[in-house]
């Protein structure tokens, strides 16, 4: 079964960024692919505030992936284990 949507989630932002862009570039390849993508984060860049979403706005579905990508550390590890993907 198709996904729903394939999201992402960082604690951190920043224009320019490796991370960032290197979600900007796979958001890319989702939705090219015909996935509904969005991009979720703790810390969002003033610059980037249309192209990324709060993580608290996330919400769950069995029907959806998230892919979470680490790099520094953050203070989410209990809403990261309690969700049902």
């Amino acid at each position: 079964m198709k996904p729903a949507a394939i999201d992402q989630f960082h604690s951190g932002s920043a224009y320019g960024d490796a991370v960032t862009n290197s979600m900007f570039f796979i958001q890319k390849l989702l939705r090219n692919a015909g996935y509904i993508s969005r991009i979720y984060v703790e810390h969002i860049a003033d610059e980037l505030k249309d192209k990324l979403i709060s993580y608290k706005y996330y919400e769950p579905d069995k029907n959806q992936i998230l892919l979470i990508h680490h790099s520094f550390g953050h203070n989410l590890d209990d809403w990261l284990k309690n969700l049902k993907e």
